[in-house]
């Protein structure tokens, strides 16, 4: 929960009789109450901007404002309670940052060599309770570059079925879907789907280091790469085919668990466009 309570003053009557029941039907003692002020309240943290025209730099600037405060603030008693929350101790991705010259904008540079930024945010305050919130978009400047490695990729790939084709023992007659190639695609398809496992080991990694809790995730994608390649190599040899299949796809399901459990943490967005295939 994040709110942050103060329990009622509750005290007892004192005297001789101060425990003589007042209502022995319902077992009602003589205490009394004394009125107290309750807050109930969170940190908001909204994003404000995020500059991702440099290769693998963030800047963001984030709002922080409490929750259910009405945007002109609050009037109690003689203090006015400002819908902006100054001088909290705010960290991005690990990195603690100061309030700007804007009350309640706090801004920060972090690093990323990922397509997609993840962003975690954890304010705190004195007396507050301390919260977590995330985000997440697209680096530009780094989608850029992973456009290429990708088209890359798929040029090599291509290339090298295309060789597998010319290469074949009868070139001449024999069909680019004979049986004696589906080896040999099973086994690129194990090490594209590997590569795509690693991919998400790379972003628990680096996420981990951001303080996101997503070690779990780091290590099954890490995990799925190197059983899919090594099944990827039985593939390609013809060597205990039904273990090679059963070696990837365990740890591909979990992989994929790993991903919408690590991400669900912090409310983002699951990209289901990549997860399916």
């Amino acid at each position: 929960m994040f709110w942050r309570l103060r329990p009622l003053n509750w005290s007892r009557r004192t005297g001789k009789n101060r425990t003589k029941p007042i209502d022995s039907a319902n077992n009602v003692y003589g205490f009394t109450s004394n009125p107290s002020q309750v807050w109930y309240d969170t940190f908001h943290v909204s994003l404000v901007s995020s500059g991702t025209g440099s290769l693998g730099n963030i800047a963001v600037s984030l709002n922080v404002t409490y929750l259910l405060l009405p945007r002109e603030g609050l009037q109690v008693g003689a203090v006015h309670v400002l819908k902006t929350v100054h001088g909290a101790d705010v960290t991005i991705n690990g990195v603690k940052v100061v309030e700007t010259q804007t009350p309640g904008i706090y801004s920060a540079i972090t690093s990323t060599w990922l397509p997609t930024a993840y962003v975690k945010v954890d304010v705190s305050q004195e007396g507050w309770t301390r919260t977590q919130t995330a985000f997440s978009f697209a680096q530009n400047a780094n989608q850029f570059i992973w456009t290429y490695a990708v088209a890359f990729g798929s040029v090599f790939g291509f290339a090298a079925i295309l060789l597998r084709f010319f290469t074949s023992k009868k070139a001449n007659n024999s069909s680019l879907f004979k049986h004696s190639n589906f080896p040999f695609y099973r086994a690129v398809l194990l090490a594209v789907t590997s590569i795509i496992s690693l991919y998400w080991g790379v972003v628990g990694l680096e996420g981990s280091l951001h303080t996101f809790d997503w070690m779990l995730l780091a290590a099954l994608g890490i995990v799925s790469f190197a059983l899919g390649i090594a099944s990827s190599i039985m593939v390609l040899r013809k060597k205990q085919q039904a273990l090679a299949i059963f070696a990837v796809l365990v740890p591909l399901f979990t992989n994929v668990v790993g991903i919408t459990s690590s991400l669900n943490i912090y409310g983002l967005a699951n990209p289901w466009l990549i997860l399916v295939p």
